[in-house]
């Protein structure tokens, strides 16, 4: 099955007025190359094209993922193939998935006018894409070379020890900023922080923390993983859309 970024992990500032963002957004994302850096999925590229198609390159993977996009508001909507998963929030595709602009941006390194990569003209990649971060300048180089770009070397592992100290970090802190509050809300709700499981699942908690942080955007995400999590059998998630009355 072909993983897929479903965008990016923590809700952001919101930076623009808002009588101003659909053509803002539009203007300032059609056409457009971006490159992402950031914890869960690393690297990866997607061309956004004239029309409302888009073309990510994920790390791993051995095709070009075309995909649709759309903005609404002051959000922007993405939505990939049945058959695409997200390993991070462990999301399936098919349908749209939204989220703050500002949220968008955040894990973003670079931005370049037009499909500087070709991936509208690719099935496959042209090599496959390391999850460490790379500069668009050095894919680029590497395409019109035919060969993959040196890659730093992979930093020190983190220690089990220390992702139990973060993952209680990211507790101790739920209630000291908006942000920290949905970060809090998502280690309830998967009930894992890079790969610690400091705490058990909670998504009573984690729905609590979101309504304080005020982000409808990944509420409406949870009550949909959740629902499907019940469909497929899982008890927790079945007891939990009962008592929260979702």
């Amino acid at each position: 099955m072909i993983t897929v970024s479903m965008r990016r992990l923590f809700a952001g500032l919101l930076l623009f007025g808002l009588s101003s963002f659909p053509a803002l957004a539009q203007s300032s994302l059609v056409n457009k190359t971006q490159l992402f850096f950031g914890p869960g999925h690393g690297t990866q590229v997607e061309y956004l094209a004239k029309g409302g198609t888009s073309y990510l390159w994920y790390p791993g993977n051995r095709v070009i993922l075309r995909g649709d996009w759309k903005t609404e508001g002051n959000r922007i909507c993405f939505r990939y193939g049945a058959n695409t998963y997200n390993p991070v929030t462990g999301q399936r595709g098919a349908t749209w998935s939204c989220q703050l602009l500002s949220e968008h941006r955040r894990f973003m390194t670079e931005s370049r006018t037009g499909d500087v990569l070709g991936l509208a003209g690719r099935d496959k990649p042209p090599f496959t894409l390391d999850s460490r971060q790379v500069t668009l300048a050095a894919l680029i180089t590497a395409v019109e070379t035919g060969r993959k770009p040196e890659m730093p070397p992979p930093g020190k592992a983190i220690t089990n020890a220390e992702a139990d100290a973060l993952c209680k970090a990211v507790v101790a802190n739920a209630d000291r900023s908006r942000a920290d509050q949905v970060a809090a809300a998502h280690l309830y709700f998967h009930g894992m922080h890079m790969g610690s499981r400091c705490v058990r699942h909670d998504y009573a908690k984690s729905f609590a923390l979101l309504d304080a942080a005020g982000d409808t955007i990944w509420r409406a995400n949870f009550i949909r993983l959740l629902r499907e999590r019940a469909r497929g059998g899982m008890p927790d998630a079945q007891t939990a859309l009962r008592r929260l009355g979702l």
